[in-house]
């Protein structure tokens, strides 16, 4: 049997389907260098590989994370750390950034700019951290073992530094009342230094890592917390220096540590991309 030919019938009021042509855009995103959060907690600072910054909103209560603004800062500055600091006179504090190549800068987020502030006398900036108390004071851990400490008023002003110790300072933190402030450079050494005399308190050994990277700190509720690059994490007493806990649950080097706002628990991060709260 022969098969029947189909007829198609159209109607006078057909109309062929529009055609649609789609491309797709080859979206890449800056990688996240560093983060600060604001001194009321509302907001979450993000620097970006290629030097912008975003601002995002992560208040208690509100739906997501919303980012509110970014500012496109120099792409030859790259942002090493970001410090975001109490300051009279300003709502929203003063947010400064650092690079490696020395340099510290002020975002405007007002004008949506960034601000050179220093670039003298300064070596490689490696991290940030500011104190707490109302005349906010900035301290820098630098790659020749400095510790530099700066002072926020109208501008970012050169206070004082810390004595030079061997190999470099990769971190630095406050203690609470800052009286003190803690570093730890990749000699495998934590030491407390009193801020007012510049002189050494005590110091911690903790251990040189398999790739010589110095400690992450961070204070949590009066006790200082460190993570190395063999995995630790290990909680001192920030008075004494002596070890209360010490726990490996990394594989590998530490890179990240930070302690909640509520200071009731720390959260670590290491190089497998996996995160741990203690």
């Amino acid at each position: 049997m022969k098969s029947k030919a189909r007829v198609q019938y159209k109607s006078p009021d057909y109309k062929a389907p529009m055609q649609y042509k789609s491309s797709s855009i080859d979206y890449k995103p800056s990688p996240i260098v560093a983060l600060a959060t604001s001194p009321d907690d509302s907001r979450v600072a993000a620097g970006h590989e290629d030097g912008s910054l975003e601002i995002w909103l992560v208040s208690p209560g509100a739906v997501g994370w919303h980012c509110q603004l970014t500012i496109y800062g120099s792409p030859n500055s790259r942002v090493s750390s970001l410090v975001w600091c109490h300051s009279n006179g300003y709502s929203l504090g003063r947010l400064f950034s650092s690079s490696i190549d020395g340099s510290v800068s002020e975002w405007d987020l007002f004008e949506l700019r960034q601000r050179s502030e220093s670039d003298n006398d300064i070596d490689s900036v490696v991290t940030t951290d500011g104190s707490i108390v109302e005349d906010a004071n900035v301290a820098m851990a630098c790659d020749d073992g400095c510790v530099r400490i700066c002072t926020v008023s109208d501008e970012l002003i050169y206070h004082k530094s810390l004595p030079r110790v061997s190999g470099r300072t990769l971190s630095v933190t406050w203690s609470q009342d800052a009286d003190k402030i803690f570093s730890g450079s990749s000699d495998g050494l934590i030491r407390c230094w009193d801020f007012k005399t510049v002189r050494e308190v005590f110091r911690i050994t903790v251990g040189l890592g398999e790739l010589g990277s110095g400690p992450e700190l961070c204070i949590w509720s009066g006790t200082l917390v460190s993570a190395d690059s063999n995995g630790r994490v290990q909680f001192w007493d920030s008075q004494m220096g002596t070890l209360l806990q010490a726990h490996s649950r990394h594989k590998g080097d530490v890179n990240a540590l930070s302690a909640g706002p509520s200071h009731n628990m720390v959260f670590s991060c290491w190089l497998g991309w996996s995160g741990d709260t203690l």
